[in-house]
């Protein structure tokens, strides 16, 4: 086992980040760890990696661990060119490459640590891994001027390209990656999913990715200031989730079921309490009964996705539509419906030296969801503002 946190708590303040949370990864497992923002998975990925030390709770770790975390800053890396970085967290490399230009040189005469270096540089393949370290990053879409580029004049996005490549190269035993996906083109992420599939140690993924979340064996859910595993891929966790949500609601239903009973009780009370002793004693014991339910009655988060939605049973889902989360769309149309179209587009090319590209036709009715696959810099974002600037200047017909 590479690392195991038993009743695992952090507080921001007066604010519960979560409590009590058990988490183990073992040697070569794929495990993503998925909710929603704000709930305290960049820092438990931190506490994880040793940087956050303002926790409670207990973290067992491998002897000798060595943990990569993705880096959301990069500070004092100013000077620093975009390889040069990377190849920091390659092992020994900088030691042994500092000894072999020394010895080269003049400036270090030892034969036998220039020996130990050759044979290190050799037998991990460290002749070759540069022009690597370039062609994965190319894959990137970051060519060889960006490798050799200082790493400040990056973009944001193209800096999280930086870290999956110094990640990959790091031979660390614990991975630890934030949102690997984001601002990544599908070429890119084939790239990376390839690699997450062939890699042998072990990894904690931050994603909310479905195709990253297909190649994991394991999905941890942070929710309610408290972590829930599922076995499995996401598929798996679909089904887990839709069974575990439907039964959260139909406690939550009897929870409100008898709250409103408890509270229908205190008003009874309340208008009688005056009449007698008797009612004043039985109007304070209802009054505490409420209030201990009330107490109890905590609503959880709740989410299922659409697909699974529309399988539920009629009365969960009309309740699931009550109490889901507010920033979760479920549409539940039914398969008769018809669709009809807002948009068609014929024979459009764009560009502006030279054409983006040429002669595309497809069409958009209503209730489609619709997927633009393409490259950086293929044109995806320029079709949909081409699109947005034709109907602020028509009249819906």
């Amino acid at each position: 086992m590479l690392v195991d946190a038993r009743n695992l708590s952090k507080h921001i303040g007066s604010k519960i980040l979560f409590e009590g949370l058990e988490l183990f990864i073992d040697n070569g497992e794929k495990v993503a760890l998925i909710g929603r923002n704000g709930q305290g998975k960049s820092t438990l990925l931190n506490i994880l990696a040793g940087d956050e030390l303002d926790y409670l709770g207990n973290i067992s770790r491998q002897k000798n661990l060595r943990t990569v975390l993705t880096s959301q800053e990069h500070l004092n890396t100013k000077d620093l060119t975009v390889i040069d970085y990377i190849l920091g967290s390659v092992p020994h490399y900088l030691e042994y490459e500092k000894v072999i230009k020394g010895y080269e040189e003049g400036i270090h005469t030892n034969h036998d640590h220039f020996s130990d270096a050759v044979e290190y540089f050799s037998n991990n393949n460290y002749w070759q891994i540069k022009d690597l370290i370039t062609e994965t990053l190319s894959s990137f879409q970051l060519d060889s001027d960006h490798a050799t580029a200082p790493l400040s004049t990056l973009s944001g996005g193209e800096k999280r390209f930086v870290e999956l490549t110094r990640m990959m190269y790091s031979q660390a035993d614990l991975l630890l990656i934030d949102e690997p996906t984001n601002h990544m083109d599908y070429i890119g992420k084939e790239r990376f999913i390839s690699w997450l599939d062939s890699v042998k140690q072990g990894c904690l993924v931050v994603t909310h990715d479905r195709d990253v979340l297909g190649h994991v064996s394991r999905i941890l859910e942070l929710k309610d200031n408290k972590l829930y595993s599922y076995p499995g891929n996401y598929s798996d966790y679909l089904k887990q989730n839709t069974l575990s949500t439907t039964s959260s609601v139909v406690l939550y239903q009897n929870q409100l079921k008898k709250l409103a009973e408890a509270k229908k009780k205190v008003d009874w009370g309340l208008a009688m309490r005056a009449k007698s002793k008797a009612w004043k004693i039985r109007y304070d014991h209802w009054q505490r009964d409420y209030d201990k339910i009330k107490a109890e009655t905590v609503k959880p988060s709740f989410w299922i996705d659409q697909d699974s939605v529309q399988d539920l049973d009629k009365s969960i889902t009309e309740s699931y539509h009550q109490f889901k989360e507010k920033n979760v769309i479920i549409r539940t149309k039914s398969e008769k419906e018809k669709l009809s179209q807002l948009l068609k587009i014929e024979q459009l090319s764009l560009g502006y030296d030279a054409p983006l590209f040429k002669n595309i036709n497809f069409s958009i009715g209503s209730g489609d969801r619709v997927f633009i696959k393409g490259r950086n810099g293929a044109g995806k974002s320029t079709l949909v503002k081409t699109i947005l600037s034709q109907y602020t200047k028509v009249a819906y017909t």
